[in-house]
Order: C-alpha cells, then structure tokens, then sequence
C-alpha cells in the first residue's frame, strides 16, 4: 500500500500522525519502512508499506497517547517494548509452552459467555507490552485504537494417542474496562 492508504487506515483507526513523523519513524526502525519496488519496463519506482506499518505505528503512538505516565517513553524504551511484545505475542499464537509463562500463576474463571477455563491474565506482564499488543489486535480486528478490549489467545489442551497436545484457535477481542491479555486454556 502506498503512503496515503496507510495514512488512510490510521485514521480510521483514530490514529492521526504527522506525515514526517510517521515517516521518521520509519527511517530510525520504530515502525516498519517502505521497500522499493521496482517495476520492470518502467522508469522510476514506487515505495510500498507493508501492513506491519500501521501496527506498529499505531501501537508507538497508543504509547505516546494513551499511558498516564509524566514523559512519553523513549525511543530506546519503545524498541524493548516492542521486541518483548513480538516475542511474547509469537509465544502465545505459536508454541506455547506451560512452563516458563509470565508469572507462572493462574486462575481458573469464566469468560461473560460462561465458557470454562483456565486464565492466565495480564497483571503479571509489563503495561507497555499489554498495550502494544492490545494495539496491534485491534488494528488486526479494525477496531480504535482508543478502544479498551481484552484480547484473548484462544488454546485448548487435547490428547492425541494418549500425549497431551496444545492447539491454538485464535484471538478474540472483548469489550473491557481496561486494556488486558489473557491467555485461555479450555
């Protein structure tokens, strides 16, 4: 997509960012950058955005708006966040692994739909790295960023040939009075 259509789905995501900050934070790595393509046959070349982009934009500036603290985070701050989100988001859709999760606690309740199951909530992780991955959930699930919602990794344990499996089934986000990540295991 070209610059304008990533402007474009910002706001509606009511995200508004400066066209040079947007592109700023391309060019110091914050958010994902523009690749050159090249069109054979044609002269000159165009630069396309990637969807990543508008996630990580979005998730920087709920950072920069949308936390209570004195100062903004840095760019150094930013960039931890972001890593520690990537790796933890990865873990929860990919290979989730009981042992070694944050905190090692969990709670057994049930979701407003009455579905059992086994929570592991959000408190134990870092705020920042809550609200980057609410942030990018929601731009996955076309929701405003200014928009509490719990977003929960669906996982449900199943035996296969008498060996425990983990299989995952998706997320889901839910209306909620704060931002929050939890981890379901039916």
């Amino acid at each position: 997509m070209n610059f304008r259509e990533v402007q474009l789905r910002l706001n509606q995501l009511g995200v508004v960012i400066k066209d040079g900050t947007l592109k700023r934070w391309a060019t110091v790595k914050l958010i994902a950058g523009p690749v050159r393509d090249s069109q054979p046959g044609r002269r000159g070349a165009r630069w396309i955005w990637p969807e990543e982009a508008i996630e990580d934009a979005a998730a920087v500036w709920a950072l920069w708006h949308l936390e209570t603290y004195l100062a903004r985070p840095s760019r150094e701050t930013i960039e931890r966040v972001k890593y520690e989100a990537k790796e933890l988001h990865q873990k929860y859709t990919d290979n989730l692994r009981l042992e070694g999760l944050p905190g090692d606690e969990f709670r057994k309740a049930y979701d407003p739909k009455g579905v059992k199951g086994t929570y592991l909530l959000s408190y134990m992780l870092h705020p920042l790295v809550i609200l980057w991955i609410t942030s990018i959930e929601k731009v996955r699930h076309n929701v405003p960023i200014r928009q509490n919602r719990k977003v929960i990794f669906d996982w449900a344990k199943e035996t296969v040939h008498g060996e425990a499996k983990l299989t995952f089934y998706g997320v889901r986000l839910e209306e909620s009075n704060s931002n929050e990540v939890a981890l379901l295991l039916k």
